[in-house]
């Protein structure tokens, strides 16, 4: 009893002596004192594994992903000052200041150490502005890598185990049940709510002018059957019809039970006549019920599970199309099998997306000046400085192996030519020969 007591007043706060609200158990002490010790001991546990993992993770995320962002930045850095050096022309003071420069420079021509000083001068501020464009370079990249939503989601997604732990409150580890939302099949409902959330928003706007037209609608008829608490003015109304007629039993749920001496009308007559309007009453809570919480609310859900036949029938006809059509190529999967290697090895050896990829990275990571001229042209198709992009360096329902086929037809065709040719030209240098030894054979006898 005493424990008892105690349990009351520590987790209630109130005095020892004083009456509690609720009767604690021996189960319930015995949960406290045994059980609870042992739970926050895992949840520290737990904590401190959460963080760990996080923080490895974190660290893997800037070691593959921070380079990448980085090098964008710096790329778009560069690209900007490109386009303002292109757009940009020179003012008539920065003119008129490189021509003093040079009329300086001629009338101390003679003075070797004037010129040196020039030159020093020069390099010094050349040095200056590599440090200044270098120490802007290293600003523009701190900045992208804070405004980067990736780089945001981790630093939260590790600071929030690192409360966990220092503040020793386990609740903030909860953060790390948002990581559900990336998972493939937690994508699936969420993509399938947010293709349709215009629909949906639309639906439930409907609905909530429904139900204010209705609870105007029995404010008027029914004012007596409204509960006076739940209904004193019109926005009390309508909150508690917003609050309670969806999740409860309809209406109902806002108007007052019948009285002591209501029955059940035992004829057509009593239906209709008298205070409690029971005919009215019944079809304007019926209609509710089949209106707002049958059919609207059915409208939403069959607004939901059509996005997930779409999203099922797109994702179907994706992988169809991976399967009977090459990715690169579009060459399908018949002409493949009937003019080519098979469509399996040319996609898997010919046009394989993968070697597509890896040859866009190294591109990508190549600098320009050393590129070949194949690679600065699909560099600059892929990477243009101005406009779209251009993918018609890619093959487009051609492959090598279909048409060396054909190209093997036409070599026969003219090696076999070139043979006939060859044998004609050999008769004919023989007949040729023969004839010049008879002549020669003629000359040596006349002679001699």
């Amino acid at each position: 009893a005493d424990r008892r007591k105690a349990s009351v007043g520590i987790n209630t706060g109130e005095d020892v002596d004083a009456q509690p609200d609720f009767v604690i158990t021996d189960a319930d002490v015995y949960a406290f004192e045994n059980v609870t010790p042992y739970v926050e001991w895992i949840a520290r546990i737990m904590s401190w594994i959460n963080l760990i993992t996080c923080s490895i993770r974190f660290f893997a995320f800037l070691y593959s992903e921070m380079p990448i962002i980085v090098r964008r930045a710096l790329e778009d850095a560069e690209e900007e000052a490109e386009e303002a050096e292109v757009s940009d022309e020179a003012s008539p003071e920065e003119l008129q200041e490189e021509q003093m420069d040079v009329v300086f420079v001629e009338n101390h021509g003679q003075d070797a150490g004037a010129v040196e000083t020039v030159t020093k001068s020069k390099a010094e501020v050349d040095e200056g502005e590599v440090k200044r464009v270098g120490h802007s370079q290293g600003w523009q990249c701190f900045v992208a890598g804070c405004l980067s939503p990736a780089i945001q989601y981790e630093c939260a997604f590790t600071l929030f185990p690192v409360l966990a732990v220092v503040t020793d409150e386990p609740l903030f580890s909860i953060y790390a049940l948002f990581e559900i939302c990336s998972w493939k099949g937690s994508k699936t409902v969420i993509d399938a709510i947010v293709i349709n959330f215009a629909k949906m928003a639309q639906a439930f706007l409907l609905g909530l002018l429904f139900m204010y037209t209705w609870m105007v609608l029995g404010m008027v008829t029914l004012r007596q059957q409204h509960d006076d608490d739940l209904c004193s003015n019109m926005f009390q109304c309508f909150m508690t019809y917003l609050f309670k007629t969806i999740r409860d039993n309809g209406v109902r749920e806002v108007l007052t039970e019948p009285g002591a001496d209501f029955k059940f009308p035992h004829n057509l007559y009593d239906a209709f006549v008298g205070t409690d309007l029971f005919v009215w009453r019944l079809l304007w809570d019926i209609m509710f019920q089949i209106i707002f919480i049958y059919i609207l609310l059915a409208i939403i859900t069959g607004i939901v599970i059509d996005a997930f036949g779409a999203l099922k029938e797109q994702k179907e006809a994706d992988e169809d199309d991976l399967k009977s059509v090459c990715f690169v190529c579009n060459i399908d999967r018949f002409t493949a099998d009937q003019s080519g290697i098979g469509f399996d090895k040319h996609v898997k050896f010919e046009h394989s997306p993968k070697c597509y990829l890896f040859f866009l990275i190294y591109l990508q990571r190549k600098a320009p000046t050393s590129m070949t001229g194949q690679e600065r042209y699909v560099y600059a198709r892929v990477w243009p400085e101005a406009g779209a992009k251009d993918f018609r360096w890619l093959p487009r329902e051609e492959t090598f192996t279909i048409h060396k086929g054909e190209e093997v037809d036409e070599t026969l065709l003219e090696v076999q030519r070139l043979n006939s040719e060859m044998l004609k030209l050999h008769t004919k240098v023989d007949t040729n020969h023969a004839a010049l030894a008879a002549a020669i054979a003629r000359i040596e006898a006349s002679i001699s």
